[in-house]
This record gives C-alpha cells, sequence and structure tokens, in this order.
C-alpha cells in the first residue's frame, strides 16, 4: 500500500521497484489488484484466510462428530431415534471419544 502511495507522489516506478528489489511487472499486477482498496479493505482481505480456515476446521470438527455419533448408534445393534430433547451435543461426543470409538483422529492431550 506504502509503495502504491509512492507511485502516485509521482516517485518513478523504475526507481520506486529498483529501490524495493522488485520488478515492474510485479509492481504493476499489484497496483492492478490492490490499488483500488483502502487500507480497511486490505486488512479484511487479509485476515480472510485465518477465518476461512478456520470455518474450515468447525465443518470439519462438525462432520467428524457426526460421523462418531453414527459409529456409536450402529455399533449398538440397531439404529436409535434420538429424541429431540436429548442433548446430542458435544457431551455425547466426548463420551464416545473417551470411550475409543474414533476413526484415526489422534486425541488432543489436555494441558
Amino acid at each position: 500500500m506504502t509503495v502504491l502511495r509512492q507511485a502516485e507522489s509521482r516517485v518513478p516506478v523504475p526507481k520506486l521497484c529498483r529501490g524495493l528489489g522488485i520488478s515492474q511487472a510485479t509492481f504493476f499486477r499489484s497496483k492492478k489488484t490492490y490499488g483500488c482498496l483502502e487500507v480497511a479493505e486490505l486488512r479484511e482481505l487479509r485476515s480472510l484466510p485465518d477465518e476461512n480456515r478456520r470455518l474450515k476446521q468447525l465443518v470439519g470438527d462438525s462432520s467428524l462428530d457426526k460421523t462418531i455419533l453414527q459409529e456409536a448408534v450402529t455399533r449398538n445393534g440397531k439404529a436409535r431415534r434420538a429424541a429431540p430433547s436429548r442433548n446430542l451435543g458435544s457431551r455425547v461426543v466426548a463420551d464416545v471419544r473417551a470411550a475409543g470409538m474414533t476413526r484415526s483422529r489422534p486425541q488432543a492431550a489436555d494441558s
């Protein structure tokens, strides 16, 4: 962002690129990509991969919990329907994990 501001203040692009050790193609590609963004938008853009990683982890954990619960039900010999009022949340999943009914996911050690 600072580089783009320096270029806007009439610093010659070749001199600017030499000082930063980047090619002019890199400069113009960055200008095309980030030139129209404000600082706040750029910060948000940089935080998106972290948020995406966190959301993917939540989905993965949720899918694992569903698989564990399905395995627990099928290991009982017959599928039972759970009443909607029963707590099938994290406590049941934790009990199933403690019983060693997980697939190939290692248990995290409590610190």
